[in-house]
């Protein structure tokens, strides 16, 4: 499968033919869970780690890989597994705060395209979940969370 069906595109080409990889080849995370990414691209669908110099720079605050995310990986020649050596830059990406105590966002996806929300008719409107779902549409854009803040709805142009 071809990494245009995962969403490459000339934004994230640009990014790609500005910076040099040696061995790496793109790919998008299509999974996460807890330290072992699963990514796709040209060469198919593998199990993927974070390197070392990754795992460094994601502690002093660089993006940790998140699903959705445009990556360089390395393919490993044992098992089909890979090596995320570093994470493109995003256009969008869905955050809310980090679990316990530690005051910090965590990205839940990124390059987000579209976002579809999906509420109850049924009269039971709660003004605290309308204030979440808006603050939810931070990825969207300002005009369209203003737009909803406002009270009112989004309709395809």
């Amino acid at each position: 499968m071809s990494i245009f069906h995962w969403g490459w595109n000339s934004y994230f080409e640009a990014i790609w033919r500005d910076m040099e990889r040696e061995k790496a080849v793109p790919a998008r995370v299509i999974a996460q869970s807890r330290g072992i990414w699963c990514v796709a691209g040209d060469f198919g669908k593998c199990s993927a780690e974070a390197a070392g110099k990754l795992r460094l720079a994601a502690e002093e605050g660089a993006d940790w890989p998140a699903v959705g995310d445009w990556v360089a990986a390395e393919l490993q020649d044992h098992a089909g597994a890979a090596m995320i050596r570093e994470v493109l830059p995003r256009r969008s990406q869905f955050v809310r705060k980090m679990a316990g105590r530690k005051i910090a966002e965590q990205v839940i996806a990124a390059n987000v395209d579209t976002a579809l929300l999906v509420s109850a008719l049924d009269g039971d409107f709660n003004p605290q979940a309308h204030r979440e779902v808006s603050r939810a549409m931070l990825g969207v854009g300002r005009e369209a969370r203003d737009h909803l803040e406002q009270g009112g709805c989004l309709r395809a142009s």
